[in-house]
């Protein structure tokens, strides 16, 4: 962001947030559109494609082209985590309640330390 040149650091900031707020844009599209879809798995194929070329397109090009290429990977990655969430979930749920911990990462019983 800094090679764009003449910006003080609150713009470099605001240029900086524009990828995280598509990212949130694009993880509620991607459940509204997969809460409705019979198979999940073509969106997650389509979208980690896209979170692949937008990283390989971010190291190429303008420091302009390279802020819409993070914005594309951004984006695609994150949308990708809450569909491939769901995907686990429901798996663990036909396996019984014990994997629902090792794949959310919830502390076992005991409390706290």
């Amino acid at each position: 962001m800094e090679e764009i040149g003449g910006l003080s650091p609150f713009q470099i900031g605001l240029l900086s947030a524009i990828p995280w707020i598509c990212a949130v844009i694009a993880m509620y599209t991607m459940s509204h559109f997969t809460d409705r879809a019979p198979d999940r798995r073509p969106y997650l194929a389509i979208a980690l494609v896209l979170s692949a070329t937008g990283t390989l397109l971010a190291t190429l090009g303008s420091p302009w082209s390279g802020l819409v290429a993070l914005t594309l990977a951004a984006a695609s990655i994150l949308a990708v985590l809450g569909v491939a969430f769901v995907r686990h979930t429901k798996r663990d749920e036909r396996a019984g309640s014990g994997g629902k911990g090792a794949v959310t990462g919830e502390p076992v019983a005991g409390g706290t330390r």
